[in-house]
């Protein structure tokens, strides 16, 4: 995780506020999904763990690409 934030803030000033936006946003959904929180889970509809921990992965490889792109 040191190694991950180490590269966020090397990758931050580079980034468009825009997209800074979106990754924050695509994250803290991924961690309310994770979580099983009750109104994302009912916008999502994702009542299977299984379902939503797919959802949380493909936020990831999102958030990736999106850096890889940007940089």
């Amino acid at each position: 995780m040191p190694a991950a934030m180490g590269v966020l803030r090397a990758v931050v000033p580079s980034l468009g506020w825009l997209v800074w936006v979106v990754w924050v946003a695509l994250l803290v959904m991924a961690v309310m999904v994770a979580m099983g929180v009750p109104v994302v889970s009912a916008v999502t509809g994702l009542s299977s763990p299984v379902r939503a921990s797919m959802v949380v992965m493909a936020v990831w490889v999102v958030s990736a690409v999106m850096v890889v792109l940007v940089v």
